[in-house]
């Protein structure tokens, strides 16, 4: 791990250790591979609502898709277009938090704005 890496684990470890919201932050090779146990150890049996951009799921959406259901997570997807490229806006997170279902978590695939989308619309629905 370069010094860069390891002082941004570093600032990234403090961060989770003070957030309510937050119980752990994977990056790196292989990460994908412990999003189903990561995803079954905090939220249970819960679905989860995979969101994406068309360009984030054509990258990683079959493999968070078989990540999660290699644990038993049932799986839903919520695609949006990537052009115009999604902004982090109040009316597209609505429309996001209306696709998430009685017993769904939001999950992320990808930018910034798309990870904003999904815990704005994760507030949205009391999660």
């Amino acid at each position: 791990m370069t010094q860069s890496q390891a002082a941004l684990m570093k600032t990234l470890n403090a961060c989770v250790e003070r957030s309510e919201r937050i119980d752990v932050v994977r990056i790196g090779s292989g990460a994908m591979a412990d999003a189903g146990s990561l995803f079954r150890s905090t939220y249970g049996s819960r679905r989860a609502l995979i969101v994406a951009d068309e360009n984030t799921f054509s990258a990683a959406g079959e493999a968070l898709v078989a990540a999660l259901g290699g644990a038993g997570i049932k799986t839903r997807t919520h695609v949006l277009a990537a052009a115009p490229r999604p902004k982090p806006s109040v009316e597209i997170a609505r429309t996001v938090a209306d696709a998430v279902g009685p017993d769904e978590t939001p999950v992320a695939i990808g930018s910034v704005v798309l990870n904003v989308l999904s815990l704005f619309s994760a507030h949205i629905k009391g999660r």
